[in-house]
């Protein structure tokens, strides 16, 4: 899921993770500015560009196991990181 402001600018996203069999995902929320966008050849950019001929196709957010814990649990306010 998308945080979008009045203006309709992506100000952040939502990410689920710790699923695994089954056991409860975690929903965080990071600023939209803090993930990498990839093509599948690997390479990278800082955000999507329109204009461009090659789009990426995944999105990363890089973080440590412990950094994703540290951030607390979404609630549905602004985007935390």
């Amino acid at each position: 899921d998308m945080l979008v402001d009045r203006e309709g600018k992506i100000q952040g996203v939502i990410l689920g993770i710790g699923e695994f069999l089954g056991m409860r995902e975690h929903l965080i929320a990071v600023k939209f500015e803090n993930l990498k966008w990839v093509t599948a050849s690997g390479s990278t950019s800082a955000a999507p560009n329109p204009g461009g001929t090659m789009y990426p196709d995944h999105a990363v957010f890089n973080a440590t196991k412990d950094r994703l814990k540290s951030i607390p649990e979404y609630s549905g306010a602004a985007a935390e990181n």
